[in-house]
């Protein structure tokens, strides 16, 4: 299991890559019946790397993750991943509890995202 730590970064470069210089929050595609919709999440991925996003910053990170299950914040993470790759997936581990901002941050840096902090939201979401 890898430890989850804050990383160092250049603040004139996206997360310490020069390389990095557009990043993504991306939205999350929900089906008609209120699903996951984990398709629409790769093909939403792939539209913004072909648009010439750099990097995103995923999962939930449009208000919907309070929506999400641990499960399918990783499965977002793991489509993100399949795409952007390790370097340039920047992993939202917001969550309503310390415990489960703990869990999502586990899983996100054990799958290779970036998790470059974590902050829990109060119950205002602040």
């Amino acid at each position: 299991m890898k430890d989850v730590t804050v990383a160092e970064t250049d603040p004139c470069t996206v997360g310490g890559r020069p390389d990095l210089q557009l990043i993504a929050a991306a939205i999350t595609p929900f089906t008609a019946d209120g699903d996951l919709d984990v398709e629409g999440a790769r093909a939403t991925f792939e539209h913004l790397r072909s648009s010439g996003i750099d990097a995103v910053f995923t999962p939930g990170t449009s208000g919907e993750f309070t929506s999400l299950s641990i499960d399918e914040r990783e499965h977002l993470l793991r489509e993100a991943l399949a795409v952007f790759g390790p370097a340039a997936v920047f992993a939202h581990v917001g969550a309503a509890t310390t415990r489960d901002t703990k869990a999502v941050a586990q899983r996100a840096a054990d799958l290779g995202a970036r998790v470059d902090g974590a902050r829990k939201l109060d119950s205002n979401g602040a």
